[in-house]
């Protein structure tokens, strides 16, 4: 409904999570989004679903906590931890609560359920995200609360302990040979820097201690050395991006370099590396390379010789996040950004397609096959297994959920004996920011003003012709939807639209009564719409819309998008009053944002024509191509001033800067501290005088999470 949220919301949420790790089913289910916001408001749960040996304390606790009217909700949460320890040591045989630093660390432990014996898991009620664990109620093939246990062999999740408690970034693990010891990067000191740490605690030892920024460390086969990428001597600073489906924040940039594990002289390996792996045997590493959209997996030696492209960038039409071999050496298996995973011989060749829909894929020891993880589309993260023949090359049968965490986790490292994983948990939100800006747009006249906080991502907001409104897309309510910010009245609404989304969509205004909104849904296919913004009236513009595709449009009359021809993104024009779509670029090198001029004259867009991306500049009515901007940071987000003087443009995701409509000298409009920095599709504006854009917020920590045999857990 758009009311204000308080504590009592996170209550209601509990309550949801406890009733359904109870019964297997959602407290409210619904076909579409629709149909749930309808069950929620106007239905009551099916209380009769809670299972017969659900203890009656329990029961009133999910009522009071699903309580529709907040005045009649638990009030406090702590008061749920106090009620759930005291049914654990009356009626289970439980020994208390947790431990001190589990109780404060947010730990819960997972219990599996045997002969529908319900036993409450202890639930460590904190403030992380992931503080509540449902693991144990998901082994194999048996629901929640059924008879049956699961087949043998199949691991399950057990226990869950965080490892980290900064407050910035601390990401990309990497485990040691024996398992005592894990690598991971962090900028609690300002800057990212590498850091090893025994597993059980102890003192972290920071490796690098450069004044460098120095991520993704990649411990070796023989733990004696560890790669990484840094910035020291590199041509560009770190670039965060933002990956499709939700999958989190990836951040690139830097070359790749080589140290002893526990601190010393680091030598540079390659130039413009990320995402170091190493072969099993040590003797060679693969990295990724190449430019946006069309990167490269490179094969190199420690020492920096006999580089060779196993996936040529002249053939790769894929964002990769992340290549490594699998444990005999054999397969190279690499993820897109689009959440796919790609399969190839370590020798080279064509790559296979072998999943979809996976954020992070990770290998287990041999003959273990692989664990994947996956978000829901409702929030959390599935972690599963999958078995993998590797005489195929192929995955034997299908995958199996073996645990179910309410953060978000965007890494995954697995040791050598593929029952201990360190996983990163993001508890980041993307917020709609507006910051006022002085009468020449040059700096701000003022602090940031946050439009909209909270746990949610919000992304593309835009300003509406006449100034007052912001449409953006949001996830607040599950999935991602349309949304338009009142800036008068204060109040928000949703843009309803046929069908369901998948998560990636970007609104567009045409007119004050008219938006344009790209969308994939459901099925991979794409379009993009025209709607009304009460939702009264929709129709389809262009079908089988690509995910790049980038709407702009400067008076209404047409619509400027980026699409796929030939292997290469180039910008197409439709006119909304005659439906005619005409091919606006057919040169080299990708185009990714195409904006016309406010007085019509020139087209403005980025493009990675002669390898890093820039900004070029083209007559709207056809003509010479030319480049406004060099170097090598990524210039994305352009857009122009309502004078059509100046070029707006935001390098690797950082600060706001522009340049004369001309080319000439960028001058930096928006002053924030870059260390952390993220703020994503900045627009201005029709007056010129305030600056609307999604900022990162929260940080990132390491969890470890314990595995162990489900056939085993069930018998005990």
């Amino acid at each position: 409904r758009g009311r204000p949220l308080d504590r009592r919301t996170d209550i209601w949420s509990f309550g949801c999570l406890l009733y359904e790790s109870l019964t297997g089913r959602q407290a409210f289910p619904g076909e579409t989004l629709s149909d749930t916001v309808a069950a929620i408001l106007k239905q009551d749960a099916a209380w009769e679903m809670l299972p017969a040996e659900t203890p009656a304390e329990i029961r009133r606790l999910i009522r009071r906590c699903l309580q529709k009217d907040p005045q009649h909700r638990l009030q406090h949460i702590g008061d749920a931890r106090v009620l759930i320890e005291e049914v654990l040591a009356a009626g289970s045989g439980a020994t208390g609560g947790a431990a001190d630093g589990e109780a404060e660390a947010g730990v819960a432990r997972a219990t599996p359920i045997s002969k529908r014996r319900v036993l409450l898991a202890r639930l460590g009620i904190g403030a992380g995200a992931m503080a509540i664990l449902v693991a144990g109620f998901l082994i194999g093939k048996a629901g929640v609360g059924t008879t049956g246990s699961a087949p043998a062999g199949i691991p399950t999740l057990v226990d869950l302990a965080r490892l980290t408690h900064d407050s910035g970034l601390t990401e990309s693990p990497s485990w040691s040979p024996d398992g005592s010891l894990l690598a991971f990067s962090s900028n609690r000191s300002g800057n990212a820097e590498i850091y090893v740490r025994r597993v059980e605690g102890g003192q972290e030892i920071n490796i690098t201690d450069d004044p460098a920024e120095d991520i993704q460390p990649a411990l070796s086969p023989d733990g004696k050395q560890v790669a990484f990428v840094s910035t020291r001597s590199s041509r560009t600073g770190l670039v965060r991006r933002t990956a499709a489906g939700s999958f989190g924040m990836q951040t690139t940039g830097g070359d790749l370099w080589i140290a002893p594990a526990l601190g010393g002289q680091a030598r540079r390996v390659a130039t413009d590396a990320n995402w170091p792996s190493w072969r099993p045997d040590g003797r060679k590493l693969v990295f990724i390379g190449g430019i946006e959209s069309h990167h490269s997996i490179v094969e190199i030696s420690p020492d920096g010789t006999a580089a060779r492209e196993i996936f040529p960038a002249a053939t790769s039409n894929h964002d990769i996040m992340r290549a490594v071999y699998s444990p005999g050496g054999t397969w190279i298996s690499f993820q897109s950004t689009s959440g796919q995973v790609w399969i190839m011989p370590a020798t080279g060749g064509e790559p296979r397609l072998l999943l979809e829909g996976v954020s992070i894929h990770a290998w287990a020891p041999a003959g273990r096959g692989l664990y994947l993880l996956a978000v829901n589309r409702q929030g959390g993260t599935r972690l599963e297994s999958i078995g993998f023949d590797d005489r195929k090359g192929a995955f034997i049968g299908r995958s199996r959920t073996i645990g179910l965490v309410t953060g978000l986790l965007v890494d995954l490292a697995v040791s050598s004996d593929g029952l201990h994983l360190a996983g990163t948990e993001r508890d980041a939100s993307m917020n709609l920011i507006r910051l006022p800006l002085d009468p020449d747009g040059a700096s701000p006249a003022g602090p940031e003003i946050v439009i909209d906080g909270g746990n949610v991502i919000d992304n593309w907001p835009q300003f509406s012709p006449g100034g007052r409104r912001i449409a953006f897309g949001s996830n607040r309510l599950g999935s991602f939807d349309v949304w338009i910010e009142d800036l008068d009245r204060g109040g928000r609404q949703r843009v309803l639209l046929p069908g369901e989304n998948s998560g990636i969509l970007q609104p567009t205004w045409v007119t004050e009564d008219l938006l344009a909104i790209t969308r994939v849904l459901l099925n991979g296919e794409g379009e993009i719409l025209l709607v009304s913004p009460d939702g009264s009236h929709s129709e389809v513009l262009e079908p089988a819309a690509s995910s790049n595709d980038t709407l702009t449009t400067h008076d209404g009359g047409a619509i400027i998008f980026s699409r796929q021809e030939g292997g290469v993104f180039q910008l197409f024009e439709t006119n909304l009053a005659t439906r005619q779509k005409r091919q606006l670029t057919s040169s080299p090198g990708d185009k990714f944002t195409g904006v016309k001029s406010p007085d019509g004259r020139w087209i403005a867009f980025n493009s990675n024509a002669g390898g890093s991306i820039q900004i070029w500049r083209m007559p709207a009515s056809g003509g010479k191509e030319e480049r406004l901007t060099t170097g090598n940071e990524r210039m994305r987000h352009l857009f122009w001033s309502p004078d059509s003087r100046w070029i707006y443009v935001q390098p690797s995701h950082r600060n706001v800067w522009r340049l004369p409509a001309d080319g000439g000298p960028l001058q930096q409009v928006t002053h924030l501290p870059e260390s952390g920095l993220y703020i994503d599709e900045p627009s201005l504006s029709p007056d010129g005088r305030s600056l609307v854009y999604v900022r990162a917020t929260g940080g990132s920590s390491l969890w470890l999470l314990t595995l162990g045999d489900a056939a085993e857990l069930a018998a005990d």
